[in-house]
């Protein structure tokens, strides 16, 4: 992969709006200092696994869902921001924050 791509500064105040409109939550004390300021898209990728953990742990239950086999959704870089992506197939589903407009209600 580019390495430029690789190095992509993301605005964190950004990413975390986006989590919270796809998991329908807050962001966990614990990690809200991360969230100050920028950082390369590698943290801010570690950062979302780190909530995803917290939200599945404090509900036992996988979200957000892939549409098509119930398991958890995985987040990933793609074409300069993050998306929601089935580990199974790979197929993106939705952009980051855009995951409850783009799936069937």
């Amino acid at each position: 992969m580019d390495r430029a791509i690789l190095d992509a500064m993301v605005d964190m105040n950004r990413v975390s709006d986006s989590l919270v409109a796809d998991l329908g939550t807050v962001v966990p004390e614990r990690l809200r200092p991360a969230l100050a300021g920028e950082a390369d898209q590698d943290y801010a990728l570690d950062w979302i696994n780190q909530v995803l953990d917290e939200v599945i742990e404090a509900r036992w239950a996988a979200r957000p869902v892939c549409p098509r086999h119930a398991h958890p959704l995985e987040a990933q870089w793609a074409d300069g921001w993050f998306a929601w992506c089935c580990p199974r197939s790979g197929e993106l589903v939705a952009l980051l924050g855009q995951l409850a407009t783009s799936q069937p209600q």
